[in-house]
């Protein structure tokens, strides 16, 4: 678990590096905390991790989980640690 923690605090150092300013910072760092403990901490024996090979972060991870209906997969991405590609 924790790489849940070295992956919000690597998140939040990009966005410090990004010079977003300090109180969205404290606000996604409070909201992505608790998000972790309500969601992904509290189903955590459901969800699989994925890590892309092309990561060069070893904390960068993608949570799957299934919707009720236990067929349709979902993932979990932080905005926050995406960059946009224009295609």
């Amino acid at each position: 678990m924790d790489f849940l923690k070295d992956y919000l605090k690597k998140l939040k150092a990009h966005m410090e590096a990004q010079k977003i300013d300090a109180d969205t910072v404290a606000k996604f760092m409070k909201e992505s905390q608790a998000y972790v403990k309500s969601k992904l901490l509290s189903d955590y024996d459901n969800l699989i991790f994925y890590q892309p090979k092309t990561s060069q972060d070893e904390f960068y991870f993608i949570p799957m989980n299934y919707r009720e209906d236990q067929s349709t997969p979902y993932f979990v991405f932080f905005a926050n640690g995406l960059v946009e590609e224009k295609v």
